[in-house]
């Protein structure tokens, strides 16, 4: 089931409860709306949707793959209640991803080994945009992580050409 993301927003002296569950946007208990029907613009970490709370106001749902949903009103969180910044990947990400790259040349290739790549690579990026971590823990968590990564890649390769001899 998907997460569901409820918050309280005043607008023009009035409340009203602003409901995400998937795929669909629910206002004040009215019809849902499909979230792919609304105004939506693209940014750097993921996509922008206005949802209109009256006909002169509305709020954003700003959703990334890497920090989930954010729903803003006023450059306001709804979730934390802090003015909402919005996260841009850090530029030392690349760095793993470029060594996962060379890691699916490298080691195991094919399939499963762009599954195992493309999967370390969304694993880092999650790290990397923690909000209330430090850059250098989330730099040794990487280091960590992709070590692990390698190191499965690695013993993946063994174990196919042992099966092939």
């Amino acid at each position: 089931m998907a997460k569901k993301l409820v918050c309280n927003v005043e607008s023009q002296g009035m409340m009203h409860q602003v409901t995400v569950s998937g795929n669909k946007v629910t206002v004040d208990g009215n019809a849902p709306m499909k979230i792919k029907d609304l105004p939506k613009e693209k940014r750097k970490s993921g996509s922008a949707i206005t949802i209109p709370l009256s006909q002169m106001d509305s709020c954003i749902l700003y959703r990334s793959s890497f920090t989930g949903d954010s729903l803003v009103h006023n450059g306001i969180d709804c979730k934390t209640g802090q003015p909402f910044v919005e996260e841009v990947m850090p530029k030392w990400i690349w760095v793993f991803w470029a060594i996962y790259i060379a890691d699916f040349f490298l080691f195991l290739g094919g399939a499963l080994g762009g599954a195992i790549n493309a999967a370390a690579a969304i694993v880092t990026g999650s790290i990397a945009m923690k909000k209330n971590t430090g850059t250098g823990v989330k730099v040794i968590l990487c280091i960590v992580f992709c070590v692990i990564v390698t190191l499965v890649e690695i013993l993946g390769a063994y174990a196919i050409i042992g099966t092939r001899m």
